[in-house]
């Protein structure tokens, strides 16, 4: 990495440090002073420079942390992504030539999503409150090589034949899910809680990284499909590109982790950390996390809305819609849904993450977001009323027939959600002192699963109203 002297150089460690090691290189002289009484803020909201001559080079952290934040939502995408494959093996077995969808075909993406969201919220508040008990790098690691096996096992179920065992095959499913949840949840606690004392391009690229990663899988999927394979076969080919995927960034990121420039900003991160220990009495006077709520609450409210919206009505709903007309064009057969939902989603909701940061609200305003938030379930009900077929619908009439409605209102739902996520993460760390920015990632993060939630709940719900 070039010269670093003219500032405390980070000292050169074995392989086996972690942020104990460097939490000693911060305070060589004294684990935490007791400075209880201090009425002092824990830090200036001014943070200090990275010395000029420290440099990202290649932009090697840029590009792994945008690798880390694709992996840690790639499971998911992967398993909604999978349409084909669902459908293959929860159809009526006992009747091949129906073109009805079972209960568990209507119904499982809705299932999924509860089975990931749950246990999500139940990760992040353990990971609030007892994280700091176990280091970053042991709960990356442990975190990323969990996710790999349970791939790895779900990939060998794809090509299993269940056709006699559905609800248990479906038991199993949803056991994976629940266990993929907890693992990704706590890689982006982790992520989310050291990446916050990086500068703000290296967050962006994490931020954009979760948007990649549904294209990437999209595109994972596409290629499969061309390929003529049967449903089960090319479901297979993506789970094992995701595995390889997941094993390329497990190795960047031990080697990242030895580079000066993330030494130097996680060194940074664990001063912040020390520092809130030795004002422990301060912080739960003045910076608690009620009084953080308080400060960051329109923000909390704002993520916890855009979160339920896209949820209520992304995957789960949106799966059901059809064609107006099914043609020999590929495009209105098994490429229908991975590229007018899937697809189209995933790349506007990439396009509003880089939107937020080029054209982002005003941070002195921010109720203009949570109107931004609120305004988004408009879009909700124009998806509810797009063309979904019988034995799905019931009640409510079909309005918008026409595919590209359709296509117009999931771009908007997914241009929306990247662009109101991203403002939301970009602005919540400024609003607080840098000895919280931690913390307030965290919270930030429940805030999200929460969201993330009760729109999966909700949109059982809503397909029922259907």
């Amino acid at each position: 990495m070039g010269d670093n002297s003219g500032y405390n150089r980070v000292p050169n460690h074995d392989d086996g440090e972690d942020e104990d090691d460097i939490q000693q290189d911060v305070f060589p002289s004294t684990a935490c002073i007791d400075d209880s009484d201090s009425d002092e803020p824990l830090l200036d909201d001014h943070e200090p420079d990275a010395p000029p001559n420290l440099h990202d080079r290649y932009h090697m952290i840029e590009v792994i942390s945008g690798l880390l934040g694709l992996v840690a939502v790639t499971p998911w995408n992967v398993f909604i992504c999978a349409t084909q494959c669902w459908n293959y093996k929860f159809r009526d077995v006992n009747n091949s030539t129906s073109h009805h969808q079972t209960p568990l075909q209507i119904y499982f993406l809705s299932y999924l999503s509860m089975a990931n969201n749950t246990p999500y919220i139940l990760m992040v508040l353990i990971m609030m409150f007892y994280g700091h008990k176990i280091t970053a790098t042991i709960r990356s690691v442990l975190s990323m090589l969990s996710l790999l096996l349970l791939m790895i096992a779900s990939t060998v179920l794809v090509k299993v034949d269940t056709d006699t065992w559905q609800y248990q095959f479906l038991v199993i499913i949803l056991t994976i899910v629940v266990l993929l949840s907890l693992c990704s949840s706590a890689l982006m606690s982790s992520l989310s809680g050291v990446m916050s004392s990086f500068p703000p391009r290296i967050i962006q690229a994490m931020v954009s990284g979760q948007a990649a990663s549904g294209l990437l899988t999209v595109l994972f999927q596409i290629l499969s499909l061309l390929s003529h394979s049967d449903p089960l076969t090319s479901a297979m080919y993506y789970f094992i590109a995701s595995d390889v995927l997941l094993v390329i960034t497990f190795i960047a990121y031990l080697i990242a982790r030895k580079t000066p420039y993330y030494r130097y900003y996680r060194k940074r991160g664990m001063q912040s950390v020390c520092l809130d220990n030795i004002s422990e009495r301060s912080i739960a006077n003045r910076s608690d996390l009620v009084a953080i709520c308080g400060k960051i609450w329109i923000h909390l409210l704002s993520t916890f809305v855009i979160c339920f919206v896209t949820l209520s009505v992304f995957p789960s709903l949106v799966v059901l819609v059809s064609p107006r007309e099914k043609t020999e064009s590929p495009l209105t057969g098994e490429l229908f849904l991975p590229i007018f939902c899937f697809m189209i989603f995933n790349l506007m909701d990439l396009m509003g993450r880089f939107g937020a940061r080029w054209f982002a609200l005003p941070s002195s305003k921010p109720y203009l977001l949570l109107i931004f938030s609120f305004s988004r379930v408009l879009l909700a009900l124009g998806l509810m009323l797009c063309n979904i077929k019988p034995p799905a619908r019931f009640y409510l009439p079909t309005v918008f027939e026409s595919e590209y409605i359709f296509a117009l209102l999931v771009a908007l739902v997914g241009f929306t959600n990247g662009y109101g996520f991203t403002t939301a993460m970009f602005q919540t760390p400024s609003m607080v002192v840098p000895a919280l920015r931690e913390k307030t990632g965290f919270i930030l993060t429940a805030a999200m699963g929460f969201g993330c939630l009760a729109g999966a709940i909700s949109s059982n719900f809503l397909i029922k109203l259907l």
